[in-house]
Order: C-alpha cells, then sequence, then structure tokens
C-alpha cells in the first residue's frame, strides 16, 4: 500500500504505511521485510526533499544486506543511492553505484532494471557534459524499454535523448525526441515526467526560434506550478531554467519571479542537507543549479540578463 501510495505521488499516505509495515517486520523479526520497507522509504524521502533521511536509509539496508543474500535489493539499493548522489551532484561517488546496479540486473536478467540504470547513468553523463557518452547510453536505454515492451522507460529515454541531443547542439533531433517523450508520457497520465518534457521541448523551441510555441508551453508549466508541486521530477530545477529562459528571451516580467523562486529553492534545500561536502556539490556541481545562481546574482547586480545577451548577438 504505501508503494502504491507513492506511485501516484501520494506521499504522506505511503509514509504513513511504510511506517507502519517498519514497526511490524521489526516486532516479528523480518529482517528482510525490514530492508525492502527501507528501499522504498528512501523513495519516499527523497521525493519529499529529506535526502538526510534518504542517505540513511539506503546506508542501513546495506549494513542488512550482510545478513542475507537478496540481489534484487541490492541493485536497488545501489541505483537509488547513485540516483540520489547524481541529483546532490556528487558524481565520482554516484557512478560506482550505477555500475554496480547495472551488473547485477545483468546477472538477473533483469531487462526492467537494466533500462532504468541505462537512463538514470546516461543522466548522469549528461549532468557531467559528456553528451556522446549520455546519447549512447540513453539509445541504449531506449532499446532495452524497446525489447521489454516498457512504455515508461521509453518516454523516459527520449526525454533523456531530448536533454543529449539539446547539449550536443542537434536542436532539430532534440525538438522530435521530445515529441515522442511528451506523446509516451501523455498517454501514460505521468503529469511531473511530462511537465519535465514540456518544459525541454520549450527550451528546445526558444533555440528554434519558435517563441511563439515556447511561451505556450511555459504558460501550461506556470499553469500546473500554480497548484501542484514536482515531487518525483528528476530534475526539478530544469524545469525552472528552462521556464526562465523563455520568459526571459521574450522579456516576459513573470521571469525575475520564476528566477527567484528557483533560487528560494535551492537555498532551502542545501540548508536542509547536513553533510557541508553535499551541500558544496549540490550547489556547485550542479550545472543547472550553477546557472540559476549566476544570473539570480546577475540580475541582482542589475546587469543585462544572459539569455537577453545572446539572443541580441544572434
Amino acid at each position: 500500500l504505501g508503494w502504491c501510495h507513492q506511485q501516484q505521488n501520494q506521499l504522506a499516505e505511503a509514509l504513513t504505511y511504510l511506517l507502519d509495515a517498519q514497526q511490524i517486520h521489526q516486532a516479528i523479526g523480518n529482517v528482510h521485510g525490514c530492508g525492502m520497507v527501507l528501499i522504498n522509504l528512501a523513495t519516499v524521502y527523497e521525493m519529499l526533499g529529506d535526502y538526510n533521511q534518504a542517505i540513511d536509509c539506503r546506508q542501513r539496508v546495506f549494513r542488512l544486506l550482510e545478513q542475507y543474500d537478496d540481489p534484487y535489493q541490492a541493485a536497488l539499493v545501489n541505483h537509488g543511492l547513485a540516483v540520489l548522489l547524481t541529483r546532490l551532484g556528487d558524481y565520482a561517488a554516484a557512478e560506482p553505484y550505477y555500475l554496480r546496479s547495472l551488473e547485477i540486473d545483468r546477472a538477473m536478467g533483469d531487462l526492467g532494471g537494466i533500462a532504468w540504470t541505462q537512463n538514470n547513468l546516461g543522466l548522469l553523463y549528461n549532468h557531467r557534459g559528456d553528451y556522446a557518452a549520455a546519447l549512447a547510453m540513453h539509445q541504449e536505454a531506449l532499446q532495452t524499454s524497446i525489447d521489454l515492451a516498457a512504455p515508461t522507460t521509453q518516454g523516459l529515454s527520449w526525454a533523456r535523448l531530448g536533454q543529449d541531443y539539446h547539449g550536443l547542439g542537434e536542436t532539430e533531433a532534440a525538438y522530435d525526441a521530445y515529441l515522442e517523450a511528451i506523446a509516451t508520457q501523455t498517454k501514460l497520465g505521468q503529469q511531473v515526467w511530462l511537465i519535465e518534457s514540456k518544459s525541454g521541448l520549450a527550451a528546445t523551441q526558444l533555440a528554434l526560434y519558435m517563441d511563439n510555441e515556447a511561451l505556450k508551453l511555459v504558460e501550461e508549466i506556470l499553469e500546473f506550478l500554480a497548484t501542484q508541486s514536482l515531487q518525483g521530477a528528476r530534475d526539478p530545477m530544469l524545469v525552472y531554467w528552462n521556464c526562465y529562459q523563455v520568459l526571459e528571451a521574450n522579456a516576459d516580467p513573470r521571469a525575475g519571479q520564476i528566477l527567484a523562486t528557483a533560487n528560494q529553492i535551492l537555498a532551502d534545500q542545501a540548508a536542509r542537507l547536513i553533510d557541508l561536502r553535499l551541500r558544496h556539490t549540490y550547489l556547485e556541481n550542479v550545472k543547472t543549479h550553477q546557472a540559476l545562481r549566476r544570473e539570480y546574482e546577475r540580475i541582482k547586480l542589475g546587469q543585462t540578463p544572459s539569455s537577453r545577451q545572446i539572443r541580441a548577438q544572434t
């Protein structure tokens, strides 16, 4: 029940059921059950932005796995910790966990696990600026997802390919990839991931000088953000950055508020991180976070926004 609620982004309900399950497993001495609950709890805490608790839950699973052998749980916990460390900008620490997860998935013949890990490992490469490696990994993930007939990871692969092509400057290919992602995620009703893909498409349309289309998509995103959160998004700050770029390039007065909101979210999240090293990587290593902070400081100093400067030069 906790997992089902988590899948529906009903996180308060998910937390209640999972904590109840944890108490029952502890009471009956079911160590294996405790491990599975902790894996799901870690995901919920991460979606809630409580990264400290998410890390602690996964570290506890690693300790429990010393008492029993479960390759499925081992793959999940390695993958989950890698995703979180990537989110926090600690790419060097994240990669070995991804590779270990991929190794276990392949040994089990778990195509679904392989597709998920390929998608997220590719995102790590994208964040590091190695767009060619990211593209190759996401193409593998897409093919794995097609072989498996898994639309969820297919949609995710198309969205990641959009990011890779955009990073490589292949804007038309990025445009097509995002359209594929949006079509799939619309059918599946994946609202949050759909918003992420729409923001990527809007940034791509801006690069293609499709300003009216980009602004229309940003209006849809802002309408969503007015009533709902980005809990469950893989890269929520990229949504704000993409929207900001479209609004600022078109001299829309809402650009400043989007930028201020994004920077407040960043500051609040960073303040919640107990580990000072991870706080540093979160703010300084993630390119989107760097861009948002630099732009905010530029505006505070009264300088012309960089996106408008680029437009003027072009």
